[in-house]
Parts: structure tokens; sequence; C-alpha cells
């Protein structure tokens, strides 16, 4: 990761909006500019015209120092925003831009507080927007989170059987894709059956599995802080008419919005395509979020793929397309890949096959 480069494109921002210092707080943010696998560290960047520093405490000195060594260390003390500020008035810092978005108003009086002639400027998404499009080195390792995921899905769904429980099979995935390499898990992994299917996010509880549940898993590792993201769909015994025919409908929606990804076209499109097929289905009411969102070193970056969204695609953006349908008291199908925006469409890059799995 070049992450040089990273840095001096927020410094012509900073120059730009002729600022004395930007601060990134965020952890996700810290560590796609300086490279520090700071996470609950609570150590911020501070960026000026010319200098970069990272603040961190004593615990990390050492391995800030092999992670980010394009970075002046900065090694601060409780309470940390005294040091800031000190830092602030050291570098006669008058005009400091600020991540509006992860700075909490308690920190943001505080630090107005301790330097009353510092002019703080809220910014939104300066460090967001780079991280939208991955390099091949990025998007390498998200491709290897997404085999572990594939190759965890195709050890599971041999060991299903009625009669366990959610939080079982949740369990177990969870230990494949670790055994298989991955650092973590993405995200806590959804293990949904039967009339539990029907929340989009519903944990892994105790419930047990029957013959004739449909069971929504939705799951992903992560490599080297960049994630992986998919969903797929079983059913105990053989599946009903009711459930092939809206495994069927959120497959054909997911296919029409995937043939549409390309370099220019806006995120709210794609939204509209798979809902509008969704809604002339008699589902409309039924899909009850938006089409998909960026993954990167969080599971949930932009863009995001809503009816809202501005934003178009480009190409190295990384996203899921996961139209659902949720019935109350009968049960929910989604289906989600994971894919990048190439120079005239896309590659997907979860690999298992999209059927409904009938075990």
């Amino acid at each position: 990761m070049d992450y040089q480069i990273r840095t001096d494109k927020i410094r012509e921002k900073i120059i730009k909006n002729k600022l004395d210092g930007f601060l990134i707080s965020n952890e996700k943010n810290v560590r796609y500019l300086s490279g520090f696998i700071g996470e609950s560290s609570g150590s911020w960047v501070l960026l000026t015209q010319d200098d970069q520093y990272l603040l961190t405490d004593s615990r990390f000195t050492e391995q800030a120092n092999k992670q980010a060594p394009y970075y002046k260390k900065y090694i601060w003390q409780r309470p940390y925003i005294k040091y800031f500020t000190d830092l602030i008035k050291e570098l006669k810092i008058k005009k400091l831009g600020f991540e509006s978005d992860h700075v909490s108003y308690q920190v943001f009086l505080k630090i107005k507080e301790a330097t009353k002639n510092v002019e703080l400027i809220p910014k939104s998404g300066w460090v967001e927007e780079k991280r939208m499009i991955k390099s091949k080195e990025e998007i390498d390792l998200i491709k290897k989170a997404a085999s572990i995921s594939d190759k965890a899905f195709s050890i599971i769904i041999n060991e299903i059987k009625t009669g366990m429980k959610e939080r079982d099979i949740a369990n177990r995935l969870d230990f494949i894709m670790r055994d298989l390499g991955a650092d973590k898990i993405s995200f806590d992994t959804i293990i949904a059956s039967g009339v539990m299917s029907s929340m989009p996010h519903a944990t892994a509880s105790e419930k047990v599995i029957q013959s004739g549940d449909i069971i929504k898993m939705d799951f992903g590792s992560v490599i080297d802080g960049y994630h992986s993201d998919m969903t797929r769909m079983v059913v105990m015994g053989k599946s009903n008419n009711k459930q092939k025919n809206i495994f069927n409908i959120v497959l054909e929606a997911q296919m029409k919005a995937l043939n549409a990804v390309k370099p220019g076209v806006k995120c709210k499109i794609l939204d509209k395509i798979a809902r509008d097929f969704i809604t002339e289905k008699g589902y409309g009411e039924n899909f009850l979020h938006g089409l998909g969102h960026g993954v990167g070193l969080n599971i949930h970056e932009v863009p995001f793929i809503i009816k809202e969204s501005e934003d178009n695609l480009k190409k190295g953006m990384v996203l899921t397309i996961e139209p659902g349908i949720y019935i109350k008291n009968f049960g929910g199908v989604r289906i989600e890949d994971l894919l990048f925006v190439t120079d005239d469409g896309y590659e997907i890059l979860s690999k298992t096959e999209k059927i409904f799995y009938e075990i």
C-alpha cells in the first residue's frame, strides 16, 4: 500500500481549502492513510501542509514505528486532549479541519475550549471518498477474503442438519473461516431460519433448525483489514412453491441490477432496477433495505446503493448487490454477491453458485 501517496492526496485538499491542519480520528481512516493498525487504540492522525503525525500512546510506540514509518510519532498521555491541543499550539495551527462525521460533540467542545484562537472547520468524507476506489492490492486482499468465504460455505453446507441450532451453525462457520486463514469474521454471522429469516439482520439464536425451514446465511471474513460479504439461501429438504417463487424473483432482480453495473451508472439507478422488478412482482413493500453497499476496511462503506444516492459507479469500487424479500410469519430471501467495477462492467468475487440449496 502506498500510504505516502494517500496522505499526499489529503494534503492537497488541506492546501486547496487553505487549512493549516486536518485531524483524522476515525480508526479506519487512520489505518488507510498511515498503515497503523490501531483498532480501539484511540489514535489520531494530524496532517499539516508540510508534515504528518501519528498520535498514539506509549503502548503502541513500537507498533507505530513499524507500521507507519512515513509518519512522525507524537506519543501522548492521558488526558489526550491536552496533549493534542499542546501540539496544535506548538505547530501554530490557526485553521484546523476535522472529520465532522467522527469527532464527538464532547471532544469538539474540549478542543474548542483549549484552543480559543483556533478556527475549527468541519469537513466530511475526505478520506472516505478516496477509500471508495480500491487499488489492486486492496482488491487482491478482498478476493482472498471472498475465497475463504466460498470455501467455508462448501464445507458447512455438508454439515447442516435438522435439529441443529442456528448459533451452532454460526459458530462452526466462524471457526471454519478462521481455520482457512481469515484474521477474523467480517461481522456477527447471520444464520436465520424459518420465520426468523424475515428479519434482514436477525442474529443467530437458539432456534432449532426444522424440516422445511429456509435458512438465510450471511457471512464474511477479513484478511489484513479487508472484508468480504456474501449471502446464500438453504432449505431443509424440498422447497415449496412459494419459497421457490420468491427465491427466483430475488435472483432475477439481482441479475437485472448486475447487468447494469458499469462505470458511470448512478447507484440509485441500480437500486431502482431491482426495486421496480420486485414491486412489479407484488413484493415492493417487502424489500426492506438498499440494494447494496461498498466494502473495504469497513463492511459497510461508501458508496451505498440506495434510492437516494447521487454517487456514480467508478472503476475500482468494491460493492455488494443484495436484493431481498422479507415476509413476516413466512420468512425471507436475500441473495448477495460481492463484486468490483471494471473498465466496462464488473467481476464477481463471490464464486459460490446462486441456487436454492436443498439439503
